[in-house]
């Protein structure tokens, strides 16, 4: 709700800025690297990201940058929208 109310603002006055809604999956961080090493009786969600990193699926926070690095100014992301770095 927040990202289309700025989204509206932003056309509605003409500016040269974007705003979105991103999604860039689950990055692999040092919170990422604490939370696999607790139990499921502390975090029920353990064992999917045991699983995600044992994997490969976790995007590093580079890779994530490097997405939003190239996103500026392309004219594909539109103001307002919403992106999920799984559907690029």
């Amino acid at each position: 709700m927040a990202t289309q109310v700025l989204s509206t603002e932003i056309s509605l006055h003409q500016l040269l800025a974007k705003v979105w809604g991103f999604a860039p999956g689950v990055v692999d961080t040092e919170m990422q690297t604490t939370l696999r090493t607790l139990d499921s009786a502390q975090f029920s969600q353990v064992r999917r990201f045991q699983r995600l990193f044992t994997e490969g699926q976790l995007r590093s926070p580079a890779s994530v940058a490097m997405f939003l690095y190239q996103a500026v100014g392309n004219p594909q992301f539109e103001n307002g929208g919403f992106y999920d770095i799984r559907n690029f």
